[in-house]
């Protein structure tokens, strides 16, 4: 498990640094035009940068047996307390589920950029807090759904596994018993279902968001400028499905599948894929949305191609009035 947690330390470290890169430029880089949809860009990375921190401090490997889950935490979390673990992994998991919520919104308000409506900032804060309520509210009773270290090596016990052969180590402990409890029921749920509705809601606005784009009176550069940024969250919009392709392994092993035995290093490599997710995202970010990228081409000192100068009062004038 050792070269696992090193994994963990060496994703974490640029995914963090890079969301904190993203979120500063946000803060002090955002023009008046593009504050709205920057709301949503600070929501998404601070929610990675997070993600990131709480499962970095917990280093979740996830261990189905039979109905139950064990929940074996090798982060610096297994020095304080096995609640404190479980607590960190349940924070980092609905920020998985808000993150995932912000993709409709997203697309949907790059439609209504191309029809010239682009929301307030406050309608766009008030959007957010209603797609994360979800994923808070169901969070809340999962925090008490764990078992004790001492309940959980019972059941492991019961079912012939030993905490020596599944190599748990140096290591906290807690899970499920089961895995469909009353108290972690709806936070399940809630992480398997908006699946559906959410892609659903995304690819609609940006088919209607390309359709609306061919026909609008806006500029070429403006039009440019959309094309980017919904190339940035189709990229970004594919992330969860990696992640969800992963923990479709835990859910092959949970229902002892053909062969289940044979996936290798799965359960310590779910959570750790969505903090790379996590990391690539404001990459993708930071190369597609030309304010963004620009300013950190000017903090690095690194000359801009003369297309993207502002060498004229005019030139500066219709750059402030873009839509974004």
């Amino acid at each position: 498990m050792l070269l696992v947690e090193y994994l963990h330390y060496i994703v974490a470290f640029p995914t963090i640094s890079l969301n904190l890169l993203l979120i500063l430029l946000i803060v002090f880089s955002t023009g008046k035009a593009f504050r709205s949809y920057a709301i949503l860009l600070l929501a998404n990375a601070v929610a990675d940068m997070l993600y990131t921190i709480f499962e970095t401090l917990a280093m979740t490997r996830v261990i189905p047996i039979d109905n139950n889950l064990a929940l074996v935490f090798h982060g610096v979390c297994k020095f304080i307390n096995w609640k404190v673990c479980f607590d960190a992994h349940a924070i980092s998991i609905h920020l998985v589920t808000f993150t995932l919520t912000l993709l409709p919104i997203s697309f949907w308000y790059r439609y209504r950029v191309t029809q010239k409506t682009q929301p307030p900032p406050r309608k766009i804060i008030l959007l957010i807090l209603i797609a994360y309520l979800p994923s808070l509210l169901t969070m809340i009773p999962f925090t008490f759904a764990g078992v004790t270290p001492e309940r959980m090596l019972a059941i492991l016990a019961e079912t012939n596994h030993s905490f020596q052969a599944l190599n748990l180590g140096d290591s906290a402990i807690s899970g499920l018993e089961p895995v469909w409890n009353v108290k972690a029921i709806s936070f399940d749920v809630w992480l398997c279902c908006p699946c559906f509705p959410v892609y659903s809601l995304a690819f609609l606005y940006r088919k209607k968001f390309i359709s609306a784009l061919r026909g609008s009176t806006l500029s070429h550069r403006t039009k440019s400028l959309q094309e980017n940024c919904v190339r940035a969250l189709t990229i970004q919009a594919c992330f969860p499905i990696v992640f969800m392709a992963f923990s479709s392994t835990y859910m092959y092993r949970q229902f002892r599948l053909p062969g289940y035995l044979s996936l290798p290093y799965s359960d310590e490599l779910i959570f750790l894929s969505f903090s790379v997710l996590s990391g690539l995202s404001p990459i993708v970010s930071l190369y597609f949305i030309l304010p963004y990228r620009n300013r950190l081409l000017e903090l690095v000192h690194i000359r801009h191609r003369p297309s993207y100068r502002v060498s004229t009062v005019h030139n500066s004038v219709t750059r402030k009035s873009q839509i974004y």
